[in-house]
């Protein structure tokens, strides 16, 4: 990997997986937003992400979804139909966080419930202290 581009996004469209040849192919839209009031500035980029990953995420990856990405960054130019060159961001994933949704305050549990049963947790149980020993071999030097 030639570079390497890491940021909190949020995603633009619901996800598309597709067949190239015999591979899977996951592919999306999302925002990274920099910046405030009227200095921010969003750069959009066109994801993508190959293989049994792509199939894996593509039930949780929706629309206004905040995931954290990171891959390779490469920039494309292309004519748009009124005839005027622009440039295309692309990245191509490796690793995906799955943070949360934009209406639920970026609890994953319930952004991220695979079915229609509700997601239920476990109370935390506090971990038992380890056992205290006499024995003074163990002790440091400072």
């Amino acid at each position: 990997m030639g570079n390497v581009f890491t940021s909190m996004v949020r995603v633009g469209r619901d996800p598309e997986l597709k067949q190239v040849g015999q591979n899977d192919l996951l592919v999306f839209t999302a925002a990274s937003t920099a910046g405030f009031g009227d200095k921010k500035s969003t750069l959009w980029l066109s994801c993508s992400i190959w293989g049994r990953q792509g199939i894996a995420l593509s039930p949780y990856i929706k629309k206004g979804s905040q995931i954290m990405v990171s891959g390779e960054l490469s920039e494309s130019k292309y004519t748009s139909r009124d005839g005027v060159e622009k440039t295309k961001m692309e990245l191509r994933v490796s690793t995906v966080a799955l943070v949360g949704k934009k209406d639920d305050g970026g609890d994953q549990r319930s952004a991220y419930a695979p079915s229609t049963a509700p997601a239920t947790s476990a109370p935390a149980q506090r971990p038992e202290p380890a056992p205290e020993s006499n024995d003074d071999s163990m002790d440091m030097p400072f």
